[in-house]
Protein backbone atom coordinates (compact mmCIF):
# COMPACT_ATOMS: atom_id res chain seq x y z
CA UNK A 1 0.00 0.00 0.00
CA UNK A 2 3.32 2.36 -0.70
CA UNK A 3 1.85 5.44 -2.25
CA UNK A 4 1.80 5.34 -5.33
CA UNK A 5 0.93 7.42 -8.62
CA UNK A 6 -2.08 5.39 -9.86
CA UNK A 7 -3.31 5.00 -5.96
CA UNK A 8 -3.08 8.80 -5.79
CA UNK A 9 -5.35 9.42 -8.24
CA UNK A 10 -7.91 6.80 -8.05
CA UNK A 11 -7.70 8.01 -3.85
CA UNK A 12 -8.81 12.03 -5.02
CA UNK A 13 -11.52 10.26 -7.35
CA UNK A 14 -12.65 8.71 -3.91
CA UNK A 15 -12.25 12.14 -2.53
CA UNK A 16 -13.90 14.03 -5.32
CA UNK A 17 -16.96 11.74 -4.80
CA UNK A 18 -17.84 11.75 -1.47
CA UNK A 19 -17.37 15.96 -1.92
CA UNK A 20 -20.22 15.76 -4.45
CA UNK A 21 -22.55 13.48 -2.36
CA UNK A 22 -22.04 16.44 0.43
CA UNK A 23 -22.96 18.61 -1.70
CA UNK A 24 -25.80 16.55 -3.08
CA UNK A 25 -27.08 16.27 0.75
CA UNK A 26 -27.01 20.14 1.41
CA UNK A 27 -29.14 21.36 -1.15
CA UNK A 28 -31.89 21.12 1.29
CA UNK A 29 -30.37 22.19 4.22
CA UNK A 30 -31.70 25.33 6.12
CA UNK A 31 -29.67 28.83 4.99
CA UNK A 32 -29.08 30.78 7.34
CA UNK A 33 -27.23 34.23 6.86
CA UNK A 34 -26.99 37.67 8.90
CA UNK A 35 -26.44 40.21 6.83
CA UNK A 36 -25.21 43.97 8.68
CA UNK A 37 -24.66 47.89 7.55
CA UNK A 38 -23.26 50.42 8.93
CA UNK A 39 -23.86 53.26 7.37
CA UNK A 40 -24.00 57.29 8.46
CA UNK A 41 -25.89 59.88 6.18
CA UNK A 42 -25.92 63.53 5.39
CA UNK A 43 -30.06 64.32 5.98
CA UNK A 44 -31.78 66.40 3.69
CA UNK A 45 -32.40 70.32 5.49
CA UNK A 46 -36.16 69.75 4.69
CA UNK A 47 -36.21 66.60 6.20
CA UNK A 48 -38.81 66.15 9.35
CA UNK A 49 -35.66 62.78 10.80
CA UNK A 50 -32.38 65.11 10.96
CA UNK A 51 -30.88 61.45 12.50
CA UNK A 52 -27.68 60.41 10.87
CA UNK A 53 -27.62 56.56 11.42
CA UNK A 54 -29.04 54.89 8.96
CA UNK A 55 -27.44 51.35 10.41
CA UNK A 56 -29.22 47.83 9.14
CA UNK A 57 -29.17 44.14 10.71
CA UNK A 58 -31.14 41.49 8.53
CA UNK A 59 -31.73 37.63 9.60
CA UNK A 60 -32.45 35.37 5.77
CA UNK A 61 -33.32 32.43 6.69
CA UNK A 62 -34.43 29.52 2.99
CA UNK A 63 -35.42 26.60 3.67
CA UNK A 64 -36.84 24.31 0.41
CA UNK A 65 -40.02 22.82 1.25
CA UNK A 66 -39.95 20.27 -1.41
CA UNK A 67 -38.41 19.57 -4.28
CA UNK A 68 -40.24 16.84 -6.10
CA UNK A 69 -37.53 14.27 -5.53
CA UNK A 70 -35.02 15.84 -7.26
CA UNK A 71 -32.99 16.02 -3.49
CA UNK A 72 -33.23 12.15 -3.03
CA UNK A 73 -32.48 11.37 -6.97
CA UNK A 74 -29.23 13.97 -6.58
CA UNK A 75 -28.32 11.79 -3.29
CA UNK A 76 -28.58 8.68 -5.06
CA UNK A 77 -26.76 9.55 -8.35
CA UNK A 78 -23.97 10.98 -5.81
CA UNK A 79 -23.68 7.86 -3.49
CA UNK A 80 -23.48 5.47 -6.32
CA UNK A 81 -20.75 7.65 -7.74
CA UNK A 82 -18.78 7.37 -4.93
CA UNK A 83 -19.64 3.61 -4.57
CA UNK A 84 -18.27 3.77 -8.00
CA UNK A 85 -15.16 5.11 -7.00
CA UNK A 86 -14.55 3.12 -4.46
CA UNK A 87 -15.05 0.13 -6.27
CA UNK A 88 -12.47 1.20 -8.71
CA UNK A 89 -9.82 2.31 -6.10
CA UNK A 90 -9.72 -1.36 -4.68
CA UNK A 91 -9.19 -3.02 -8.32
CA UNK A 92 -5.95 0.20 -8.51
CA UNK A 93 -5.19 -1.22 -5.32
CA UNK A 94 -5.39 -5.26 -6.23
CA UNK A 95 -3.87 -4.84 -9.15
CA UNK A 96 -1.15 -3.37 -7.69
CA UNK A 97 -0.66 -6.26 -5.16
CA UNK A 98 -0.74 -8.48 -8.33
CA UNK A 99 1.79 -6.52 -10.07
CA UNK A 100 4.19 -7.05 -7.03
CA UNK A 101 3.31 -10.34 -6.09
CA UNK A 102 4.28 -11.05 -9.76
CA UNK A 103 7.34 -9.18 -9.91
CA UNK A 104 8.47 -10.41 -6.79
CA UNK A 105 8.60 -14.14 -8.18
CA UNK A 106 9.70 -13.05 -11.11
CA UNK A 107 12.97 -12.19 -9.10
CA UNK A 108 13.12 -15.65 -7.49
CA UNK A 109 12.59 -17.37 -10.87
CA UNK A 110 15.54 -15.18 -11.76
CA UNK A 111 17.55 -16.43 -9.01
CA UNK A 112 16.64 -19.75 -9.86
CA UNK A 113 18.25 -19.12 -13.87
CA UNK A 114 21.68 -17.68 -12.54
CA UNK A 115 21.98 -20.60 -10.14
CA UNK A 116 21.08 -23.33 -12.73
CA UNK A 117 23.41 -21.62 -15.66
CA UNK A 118 26.33 -21.00 -13.42
CA UNK A 119 26.07 -24.55 -12.36
CA UNK A 120 26.13 -25.23 -15.62
CA UNK A 121 28.47 -23.18 -17.16
CA UNK A 122 31.17 -24.62 -14.09
CA UNK A 123 29.85 -27.72 -15.26
CA UNK A 124 30.74 -27.01 -19.19
CA UNK A 125 34.51 -25.59 -18.34
CA UNK A 126 35.30 -28.53 -16.17
CA UNK A 127 34.89 -30.62 -18.97
CA UNK A 128 36.59 -28.57 -21.44
CA UNK A 129 39.42 -28.09 -18.96
CA UNK A 130 39.43 -32.14 -18.91
CA UNK A 131 39.16 -32.16 -22.89
CA UNK A 132 42.21 -30.13 -23.57
CA UNK A 133 44.25 -32.07 -21.89
CA UNK A 134 43.03 -35.56 -23.20
CA UNK A 135 43.86 -33.19 -26.53
CA UNK A 136 46.72 -32.81 -25.46
CA UNK A 137 47.72 -36.80 -24.62
CA UNK A 138 45.84 -37.71 -27.87
CA UNK A 139 43.15 -39.36 -26.77
CA UNK A 140 39.87 -37.13 -27.93
CA UNK A 141 39.98 -35.28 -31.59
CA UNK A 142 40.39 -31.03 -31.49
CA UNK A 143 36.61 -31.34 -32.94
CA UNK A 144 35.53 -32.66 -29.52
CA UNK A 145 37.15 -30.08 -27.72
CA UNK A 146 35.92 -27.23 -30.13
CA UNK A 147 32.34 -28.83 -29.30
CA UNK A 148 32.72 -28.56 -26.18
CA UNK A 149 34.05 -24.97 -26.40
CA UNK A 150 30.91 -24.04 -28.08
CA UNK A 151 28.63 -25.55 -25.10
CA UNK A 152 30.69 -23.83 -22.72
CA UNK A 153 30.45 -20.71 -24.61
CA UNK A 154 26.57 -21.22 -24.44
CA UNK A 155 26.48 -21.83 -20.72
CA UNK A 156 28.84 -18.76 -20.19
CA UNK A 157 26.05 -16.37 -22.26
CA UNK A 158 23.02 -17.49 -20.55
CA UNK A 159 25.14 -17.24 -17.72
CA UNK A 160 25.59 -13.58 -18.00
CA UNK A 161 21.87 -13.49 -19.61
CA UNK A 162 20.45 -14.47 -16.21
CA UNK A 163 22.78 -12.12 -13.71
CA UNK A 164 21.73 -9.29 -16.11
CA UNK A 165 18.02 -10.65 -15.52
CA UNK A 166 18.82 -10.64 -11.66
CA UNK A 167 19.13 -6.95 -11.76
CA UNK A 168 16.52 -5.74 -14.43
CA UNK A 169 13.53 -7.78 -12.53
CA UNK A 170 15.17 -6.44 -8.51
CA UNK A 171 14.67 -2.93 -10.29
CA UNK A 172 10.94 -3.64 -11.98
CA UNK A 173 10.35 -4.88 -8.06
CA UNK A 174 11.60 -1.80 -6.47
CA UNK A 175 10.09 0.32 -9.17
CA UNK A 176 6.49 -1.31 -8.54
CA UNK A 177 6.88 -0.71 -5.13
CA UNK A 178 7.49 3.22 -5.86
CA UNK A 179 10.78 3.19 -4.09
CA UNK A 180 13.64 2.60 -6.34
CA UNK A 181 15.77 2.62 -3.00
CA UNK A 182 14.26 -0.75 -2.36
CA UNK A 183 16.39 -2.75 -4.70
CA UNK A 184 17.01 -5.82 -2.30
CA UNK A 185 20.14 -8.53 -2.72
CA UNK A 186 17.98 -10.85 -1.14
CA UNK A 187 14.58 -11.86 -0.63
CA UNK A 188 12.80 -14.12 1.48
CA UNK A 189 11.37 -17.56 -0.05
CA UNK A 190 7.52 -16.86 0.25
CA UNK A 191 5.64 -19.95 1.98
CA UNK A 192 3.28 -21.19 -0.62
CA UNK A 193 2.15 -24.61 1.72
CA UNK A 194 -1.33 -22.57 0.88
CA UNK A 195 -1.47 -24.34 -2.56
CA UNK A 196 -1.48 -27.59 -1.37
CA UNK A 197 -4.69 -27.09 -0.25
CA UNK A 198 -7.74 -28.53 -2.68
CA UNK A 199 -8.82 -26.27 -5.04
CA UNK A 200 -13.07 -25.57 -5.32
CA UNK A 201 -14.57 -26.42 -9.09
CA UNK A 202 -13.71 -24.21 -11.64
CA UNK A 203 -17.70 -22.97 -12.02
CA UNK A 204 -17.37 -22.14 -8.04
CA UNK A 205 -14.63 -20.05 -8.82
CA UNK A 206 -15.31 -18.19 -11.98
CA UNK A 207 -18.56 -17.53 -9.75
CA UNK A 208 -16.71 -15.76 -6.85
CA UNK A 209 -14.73 -14.09 -9.28
CA UNK A 210 -17.82 -12.55 -11.44
CA UNK A 211 -19.46 -11.35 -7.59
CA UNK A 212 -16.29 -10.12 -6.31
CA UNK A 213 -15.14 -8.49 -8.49
CA UNK A 214 -14.56 -4.46 -8.22
CA UNK A 215 -14.67 -3.20 -11.88
CA UNK A 216 -17.93 -5.43 -12.44
CA UNK A 217 -19.74 -3.35 -9.09
CA UNK A 218 -17.84 -0.16 -10.31
CA UNK A 219 -19.91 -0.50 -13.22
CA UNK A 220 -23.28 -1.89 -11.83
CA UNK A 221 -22.59 1.79 -9.46
CA UNK A 222 -21.92 3.86 -12.37
CA UNK A 223 -25.02 2.28 -14.24
CA UNK A 224 -27.45 3.13 -11.35
CA UNK A 225 -25.89 6.84 -11.10
CA UNK A 226 -26.34 7.41 -14.92
CA UNK A 227 -30.16 6.12 -14.38
CA UNK A 228 -30.69 8.10 -11.47
CA UNK A 229 -28.83 11.25 -13.33
CA UNK A 230 -31.64 10.59 -16.18
CA UNK A 231 -34.49 10.53 -13.82
CA UNK A 232 -33.35 13.93 -12.44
Amino acid sequence: DRQHPDLAISESNVKHAEASLLQAESHDDMDVRLRAQAQWIDPAEEALNQDRDNHQLSLLVDKPLYDFGLQENQEQQANQSLQAQQYLHINTRQQRRLIIMRRFFNVLLADLNFYRYNEEMATAYVRLDKLRDRFELGQVSELDVLKQEVEYQKMRRLRLESSNNQRLTRSALALSLGNLDLIADTLAKPDITVLDKKLPEIEDLQKQALQNNATIKSLQSQLIAAQQSVSV
